[in-house]
């Protein structure tokens, strides 16, 4: 059993979640509550489509995080429809 080997990661997963933490901790809360929501809902809905195998239960399906994206979605329209009403600033 190695003791030092190098551990089994994918290079490009590791960016694109590097750049998806900075974008939405860093630069989408500069410009409020509706480009976080979306901002959020679209990366996350980028993440699971790009990387589907890290979403998929026991079975291999992909129910569960099909319907949270479509639930994140539902909320990002609802925080958009808000913010046009006037409700969120």
């Amino acid at each position: 059993m190695k003791k030092y080997g190098m551990p089994n990661t994918k290079l490009t997963e590791e960016v694109f979640s590097a750049i998806l933490v900075v974008v939405v901790l860093l630069i989408l809360p500069q410009l409020g509550a509706v480009a976080m929501m979306v901002g959020s809902a679209t990366g996350f809905g980028i993440y699971v489509y790009l990387f589907p195998d890290r979403f998929r239960t026991r079975n291999g399906s992909l129910k569960l995080a099909i319907g949270l994206v479509t639930f994140l979605a539902i909320l990002a329209g609802v925080v958009v429809v808000m913010s046009l009403a006037g409700q969120i600033k």
